[in-house]
């Protein structure tokens, strides 16, 4: 295995993602990340931010965060 492909967080490379079964695994634990739903990017938006760009990669985690923050 090279280099790039080197396991990163348990996962060996990007192909594993399109295999059905390896998300559906993922989506099951997700929620028992410790600490996931503190997320760290948040101590990194200021509190006056009027945008965020969303690049949608994600679940839309992140930015129901955010918008947690502005009420």
């Amino acid at each position: 295995m090279s280099h790039r492909q080197a396991s990163v967080n348990g996962y060996e490379s990007k192909k594993e993602w399109s295999a059905v079964q390896h998300v559906e695994s993922y989506l099951n634990i997700v929620n028992d990340i410790p600490h996931r739903s503190e997320g760290i990017l948040l101590e990194y938006v200021p509190l006056n931010a009027k945008r965020i760009l969303d690049l949608g990669t994600g679940d839309g985690h992140l930015v129901y965060l955010i918008r947690g923050l502005s009420s």
